[in-house]
């Protein structure tokens, strides 16, 4: 399980009250984190995600109970959109999938920890129309080969602020590939937006891949020309 990271700006995320109905092994999970990086769930009919299943992209943290347009017995730990993936009280707290845009009512397993083993790891698509928690679970998740169409995606359809935040989440992976990655992207958008790129808005970039292996040599005979 991974948390948010620190150097993203957080939205509201989704929350969920502490309930005896609930298991503990929920509570115990999101205390670890909220982004898996098993997070696809296969399903017997198609959803508006897939045609072979739907994705869980972050865990609801304790707090208020999130507001839905859902019946009381339905009580959400997982909301990307109109989808849903809830905790019906009035079955034992069974996992249930929702998607209220299609009136899709899926009735996924008899308990969180069945539900849980079901859930697959697969390639993350950085697609064009994603939500923030979405592209911010697969960057969390993300191998070193999928760092590249993570920041090109940030690149272009982020704002600048966001795209150097991600920028700064990678030169500080202890990973020296996603080190590389970063670096290269961070190059490329120094020649690409050199006018909206201000000291105090790359320093803690500079001093975070200064501080890294894989950018000592670039450093030496780049920074000094960016100014």
């Amino acid at each position: 399980m991974h948390p948010w990271p620190t150097q993203i700006t957080k939205p509201v995320l989704p929350t969920i009250p502490q309930l005896e109905q609930i298991p503990a092994s929920y509570y115990r999970l999101v205390h670890r984190g909220i982004f898996a990086d098993r997070y696809f769930l296969p399903t017997a009919e198609p959803t508006s995600e897939a045609p072979d299943g739907v994705s869980l992209h972050a865990l609801a943290t304790v707090g208020p109970r999130l507001t839905a347009p859902l019946p009381d017995h339905l009580v959400p730990f997982g909301q990307d959109g109109a989808r849903y993936f809830v905790f019906d009280l009035n079955a034992g707290a069974a996992v249930r999938y929702i998607d209220t845009e299609v009136d899709q009512w899926l009735t996924i397993a008899p308990t969180f920890d069945d539900f849980w083993t079901q859930l697959q790891h697969r390639k993350p698509i950085f697609a064009e129309g994603m939500s923030k928690q979405a592209f911010t679970h697969f960057a969390v998740i993300a191998a070193p080969s999928d760092v590249e169409p993570a920041l090109e995606y940030a690149r272009e359809f982020l704002p600048l602020k966001d795209c150097l935040e991600w920028l700064l989440f990678f030169a500080q992976q202890a990973d020296e590939a996603k080190q590389a990655t970063a670096l290269d992207e961070y190059a490329f958008l120094r020649r690409l937006q050199r006018e909206h790129l201000s000291r105090d808005l790359v320093q803690p970039l500079d001093d975070a891949f200064s501080d890294s292996a894989v950018a000592a040599d670039f450093f030496k005979h780049q920074v000094s020309n960016w100014y």
